[in-house]
C-alpha cells in the first residue's frame, strides 16, 4: 500500500510526541486508579488512592501547560496546531472528570459505591487503555488500521456507558427515597459518564487528524 506523501513531509517532532505519550500514560493511570478507588474496601485505602488520583490530575495539568508552551514556540507542527490544542485539552478533560468523580465520592461521604458506578469506572479504564495505545501509534502513522480499531472500540465503550448511565438514573429515581442521596449519586454518575464522553471526544479528534493526513 502506498503511503501518502504528506506523511513523509510532516515534521517529526520527538519532543512533542514524548509529551503526548506522557499525557496518554497519565490519563491511562488515572483510569486504572479510579477503578481501584471504587473497588476499595476501606476508607484508608480509598483515601490513599484518592491522593494518587489528585496527584495525577495535577501532573496532567503540568503536562498540558508544557505542551501549550511548546506549541507557542514552534513554527511547524506534525499535525494542525488547532487539532493538537484540542487533543491535549480533551485528554486533560478526561483526567479532570476522573478526578471530579473521585472527589465527589470522597466529599459526599458515599458509603456504598453502586455497581453502576463500578461499571462506568471499568468502561473509563477500558477507554483510557485504548486511547493510550492509539495515541502512541499516532506518532508514526504506520498502523492506521490498529489506530482505527482503537477508536472504534472507544466509541463502542462510550455507547455502553450511555446505556448504563440511563438505566442507572432510571433505577435511582425509582428506588432512592432519600432526596440528598439521590442528588449525590446522580452527580457522581454524571461525572463518570462525562469522562467517557470526553474519551470519545479524544477519539474523534484523533480520527480527524488521521483523515487529514491520510
Amino acid at each position: 500500500m502506498t503511503i501518502p506523501l504528506i506523511r513523509y513531509i510532516l515534521p517529526k517532532d520527538k519532543e512533542l510526541f514524548n509529551m503526548l505519550e506522557k499525557a496518554a500514560l497519565n490519563m491511562q493511570a488515572s483510569g486504572a486508579t479510579l477503578l481501584e478507588y471504587v473497588n476499595s474496601d476501606t476508607v484508608e485505602s480509598r483515601n490513599i488512592l484518592y491522593t494518587v488520583i489528585e496527584e495525577l490530575e495535577n501532573k496532567g495539568d503540568d503536562i498540558t501547560h508544557l505542551i501549550y508552551q511548546f506549541l507557542d514556540k514552534k513554527l511547524f507542527t506534525p499535525f494542525e496546531r488547532a487539532d493538537i490544542y484540542r487533543l491535549v485539552s480533551c485528554i486533560d478533560d478526561v483526567v479532570d472528570y476522573i478526578y471530579a468523580s473521585a472527589k465527589q465520592i470522597k466529599y459526599y461521604n458515599l458509603d456504598i459505591i453502586s455497581p453502576d458506578m463500578i461499571k462506568l469506572s471499568e468502561l473509563i479504564k477500558a477507554c483510557t487503555d485504548e486511547l493510550r495505545t492509539g495515541l502512541i501509534e499516532l506518532q508514526n502513522m504506520q498502523k492506521m488500521r490498529d489506530i482505527s480499531n482503537c477508536l472504534v472500540r472507544v466509541n463502542s465503550l462510550e455507547n455502553s456507558a450511555d446505556e448504563i448511565f440511563d438505566k442507572a438514573l432510571g433505577k435511582l429515581f425509582s428506588n432512592e427515597k432519600d432526596a440528598i442521596q439521590l442528588i449525590k449519586s446522580k452527580e457522581i454518575l454524571a461525572s463518570l459518564e462525562m469522562a467517557t464522553d470526553k474519551c470519545e471526544e479524544v477519539a474523534g479528534i484523533m480520527e480527524s487528524i488521521m483523515i487529514k493526513i491520510n
